[in-house]
């Protein structure tokens, strides 16, 4: 394709398809669990309170992430007006800088034709556009640990350039602003003082460069300043325990001393890479030799490799993991593998990399087949893990059939072109396909309006409705007051909690999920409201309440009032 038009012309047509894939299905549907309705009722609640400084879920202080990316959809629903566009459009728009980063950055570094190869690459990695369509904070991080790589190699390597080098600090602090690991650029320093030391005639390593580090620490004081000195005026509990757990608990502790998602050390090199960063591992694992070559020989090369070497390791050794952790990494691990690529001079290295591409995408396409059959002719073998989403999925079969067919055809028609362009261009009509038609058909399925809507209906009007084992996607469909008891408290805490609520005024209700254990309720004559989120939901009352039960430790109720203005 490359003989056919110009490379300024497929970088502009590579662009817009990207957009257009990027913002397939903004506004089609509403947040979905597990992170989505979170963070969109945390930024939906800074705007009807105006409290920005601490961010609350449902009145209480939410202590586990930074505020940066909750003020990014606030600042889009300002915009916007339109809470289904503006929960997604952070990481959509932060998804299109990175792209742009990556091609800029490997053009400035080597030429045009390695540098559409490294764009081409990271929009066929899975995670890429995974994190770039949802609403989760790690795209956003992404964005500011890729401008904080840019900055710094276009300093330490391209330049001297103060201005990048400072706005690369500047953006490591909202990085950690973000999500604490924002600092993860500063690694790359250590590869950069070993191969990119001062010569007679450029000196990137001046007394000048520590002015980044102010800024960084600067930058940071901006969210850290106000909030501390809020905390220290006010000195509530509350806000306390907010500063410590934010400052401390999720920061080095969880780390050290991790207590959730714990996996063994090669959990990312085992599960996450080969799957989520396909095709760029394929490159390296068949040209492992020019690879080496590379190493030895290119400088450059040696930093980018050994950065992403660094985040591999610094998150390989917390015993918390999970696969959207290493995505920071793969902007600079897709430059990696398409400068191999253009290295590769051993034909049957090249040809056996085209036929693994071809073939992955093969295999896509005939389990989309064997899905559409099995969904058709055989759907007892889903019943016992997917028996929930049944209905979806026969709603869903032409769309996966006529899929199936169009990657065939596709895979036809491009199968003597590169095969990078061909699976970026798969990719991309994929995710535009997802977006106009999977996402809305799904979003019924995804979302408890049903089981609120009865909860609802079924109270009186003076009713009042607490909520135990909290979900915030509850309340995006709230027309009435919510009440609950605390995300941070134990379940049992929970339930002793709304049970002194219950008990000490009429028609209080408790809408709860079937999952064990329950404590001082019981489901004696309890209106069952139906399934969602693959739970049976039940609506509680006095009816249901023990003779008796343990009094909690402390007793503490939080609300959330619906408003009117600001709705999804």
């Amino acid at each position: 394709m490359f003989n056919k038009i110009s490379e300024d012309t497929w970088v502009k047509l590579i662009f817009a398809a990207l957009v257009l894939a990027l913002i397939a299905g903004l506004g089609l549907r509403f947040p979905w669990p597990a992170d989505e309705p979170r963070f969109a009722q945390i930024a939906r609640e800074m705007l009807m309170s105006g409290q920005w400084l601490f961010p609350t879920r449902a009145g209480e202080f939410y202590p586990d992430k930074p505020p940066v990316f909750m003020w990014l959809i606030s600042v889009s629903y300002l915009i916007t007006q339109h809470f289904k566009i503006a929960f997604l459009l952070p990481s959509a728009l932060a998804g299109l800088g990175v792209a742009y980063l990556v091609y800029d950055i490997t053009k400035r570094l080597y030429d045009r034709k390695t540098a559409i190869t490294a764009l081409l690459i990271l929009i066929i990695c899975p995670q890429f556009l995974l994190q770039a369509k949802a609403a989760q904070i790690d795209m956003v991080l992404c964005f500011f640990t890729t401008i904080g790589c840019y900055g710094l190699i276009r300093h330490y390597i391209l330049g001297p350039n103060n201005k990048w080098l400072y706005l690369a600090f500047i953006a490591m602090a909202i990085g950690v602003m973000t999500k604490g690991v924002g600092f993860l650029p500063m690694l790359m320093l250590i590869p950069l003082a070993l191969w990119f030391k001062n010569t007679p005639t450029r000196k990137s390593w001046k007394w000048q460069n520590w002015l980044g580090v102010v800024l960084f620490f600067v930058t940071l004081a901006c969210w850290l300043g106000p909030m501390l000195y809020q905390v220290n005026v006010l000195q509530t509990p509350e806000l306390i325990a907010y500063k410590n757990n934010i400052l401390f608990k999720q920061t080095a502790e969880r780390y050290a001393n991790a207590w959730h998602h714990q996996e063994p050390w090669h959990y990312f090199i085992v599960k996450v890479i080969p799957m989520m960063w396909f095709p760029a591992l394929a490159v390296i694992v068949f040209a492992w030799k020019e690879c080496v070559a590379l190493f030895k020989s290119q400088p450059i090369f040696r930093v980018l490799v050994t950065w992403v070497l660094f985040v591999l390791l610094f998150f390989s050794i917390s015993t918390g993991k999970r696969g959207v952790y290493i995505f920071p990494a793969l902007p600079m691990f897709s430059i990696v593998a398409a400068v191999v690529w253009h290295k590769i001079e051993r034909e049957n290295i090249r040809h056996w990399i085209r036929r693994v591409l071809f073939g992955f995408a093969g295999l896509v396409t005939f389990l989309l087949f064997a899905i559409a059959f099995v969904i058709v002719f055989k759907p007892q073998l889903l019943e016992k893990k997917h028996g929930d989403y049944l209905s979806l999925l026969n709603e869903l079969v032409p769309f996966i059939a006529i899929m199936a067919a169009l990657l065939v055809l596709l895979l036809v028609k491009l199968r003597k072109s590169d095969a990078f362009q061909a699976l970026a261009g798969i990719t991309l009509v994929v995710w535009l396909a997802v977006g106009f038609v999977v996402w809305p058909t799904a979003d019924s399925y995804r979302t408890p309006d049903v089981i609120m809507e009865k909860a609802q209906t079924i109270m009186p009007n003076d009713g009042e409705l607490g909520l135990v084992r909290f979900k915030e996607q509850f309340l995006m469909f709230a027309t009435k007051p919510i009440t609950h008891f605390s995300y941070l408290a134990n379940e049992k805490t929970q339930f002793q909690r709304a049970w002194q609520w219950v008990f000490a005024k009429p028609n209080r209700f408790i809408l709860v999920s079937d999952e064990e254990p329950w404590f001082c309720f019981n489901k004696n004559n309890a209106i069952e409201l139906g399934q969602a989120h693959r739970r049976t939901w039940y609506l509680l009352s006095h009816d249901q309440i023990e003779s008796t039960c343990d009094t909690p430790d402390t007793m503490k109720t939080y609300q959330f009032v619906p408003n009117s203005e600001v709705v999804f």
